[in-house]
């Protein structure tokens, strides 16, 4: 199935299709990224709306169908997110990886 992981609707149309082929939603693995590779100040809004897009919108639009699914039966499900190491380590001097810390702040224990 192919689809922008930053569309409103592409989590639930993925998770659709899962339910009808397979039945439910045991696992859901999130690894989409996006990184824009210049400094911060030099961003477009189309870059900046591009990378919120798949690093954020995406995380909340896949997990939040599939977690719904793995909630509506018995047994729950795991969420497994794959995030850069970038995000623990920004500093001005680097490009702004800041639009991960939504996932990763969301994917702590």
């Amino acid at each position: 199935m192919s689809g922008d992981v930053a569309g409103p609707g592409t989590g639930a149309r993925v998770v659709g299709a899962t339910m009808d082929r397979f039945g439910r939603v045991d696992t859901l693995i999130y690894g989409a990224g996006l990184l824009v590779s210049k400094p911060f100040i030099e961003y477009t809004d189309e870059d900046y709306e591009s990378v919120v897009g798949v690093n954020a919108r995406g995380f909340f639009e896949m997990s939040r169908g599939a977690i719904a699914a793995m909630l509506s039966r018995d047994g729950g499900g795991h969420v497994v997110n794959i995030s850069t190491s970038m995000v623990d380590n920004d500093n001005d001097n680097d490009n702004d990886n800041d639009d991960d810390a939504p996932v990763a702040g969301a994917s702590r224990p």
